[in-house]
């Protein structure tokens, strides 16, 4: 049986593929949490995947994608951000909208995870 399997302890990670998120999800994973992690694009999760963690692909407009993310979830840690941009519009749809809908994902699960939020200065 696998540390991860062992703990029961499941985190939901969004923006794994980042440079902040990617790290943090490999640590989870090395310190035996099972991770979830939203992707966009699973070709650039493949080392994450290779450490154990399970790829969910879509992205924070994705509601079902959201609904497997946080499915029993003790913690959702919400990496995800768009950091580049000229105006609200290229912001907004995943730093405002993207977090309302990852938020009420959780909020509607029968044991709500715990969340927490990471940002950049940028966004």
């Amino acid at each position: 049986m696998s540390a991860e399997a062992e703990t029961g302890r499941l985190v939901a990670v969004t923006g794994a593929t980042g440079f902040i998120g990617g790290a943090l999800a490999r640590r989870l994973v090395e310190s035996g949490w099972q991770v979830r992690a939203l992707v966009r694009s699973p070709a650039r999760a493949k080392a994450l995947s290779a450490l154990g963690a399970t790829l969910i692909s879509g992205d924070l407009s994705h509601p079902d994608a959201l609904e497997r993310l946080v499915a029993g979830a003790d913690a959702v840690v919400h990496c995800a951000g768009a950091v580049r941009g000229i105006d609200r519009a290229d912001f907004d749809p995943v730093n405002a909208t993207g977090v309302t809908n990852l938020v009420r994902v959780g909020a509607a699960q029968p044991r709500p995870p715990r969340f927490l939020a990471l940002s950049s200065l940028a966004a």
